[in-house]
């Protein structure tokens, strides 16, 4: 192998590295994302929610980093470019098993943050109608006026005022 590619592949080796560990600190954060919306723990979820944050920005930056190695080297960036230029600087495909292993936490992340997002979609839907109850509206409706105001119906009265 030559200079380049194995310089490539160093740094490949390192950036999957990083990546891997912060995959898996996200995946432990929405375990934890998702314990704090089913105990309704507000402070645990605005924290657990800022790490996040700060981990996907980081994230984000490694992918960058990764892609300009690929340009750096030739290679487009991306899932095409990535798997040509493993083959180019990993013929023992060492890394190609890291790889694959980050995409699938990646994949296992991306159903566990759908299923977190679902959850507070659903909890919020709850609180909505809770309040609309407590107002003395239609719990089910969820619907606006031209104002922007929640539609009541004629004759209902807020429970606050029972």
């Amino acid at each position: 192998m030559n200079r380049q590619a194995e310089t490539c592949r160093h740094r490949l080796h390192t950036l999957l590295q990083q990546e891997t560990g912060c995959m898996q600190r996200f995946g432990a954060m929405l375990g934890q994302e998702f314990s704090a919306v089913t105990t309704r723990d507000i402070e645990a979820l605005e924290t657990v929610i800022q790490e996040k944050l700060a981990l996907l920005a980081r994230l984000e930056e490694l992918e960058q980093e990764r892609n300009m190695l690929l340009g750096a080297n030739g290679y487009a960036s991306g899932l095409p470019g990535m798997q040509e230029c493993l083959q180019w600087c990993d013929p023992q495909r060492q890394l190609t098993v890291h790889w694959t292993e980050l995409l699938t936490m990646a994949s296992v992340c991306r159903e566990e943050n759908r299923r977190n997002r679902q959850l507070v979609e659903l909890c919020s839907q709850h609180a909505r109608a809770t309040l609309r109850v407590l107002r003395g509206e239609d719990p089910r409706q969820d619907t606006y006026d031209a104002e922007g105001e929640t539609r009541s119906g004629c004759g209902q009265r807020s429970l606050a005022r029972a």
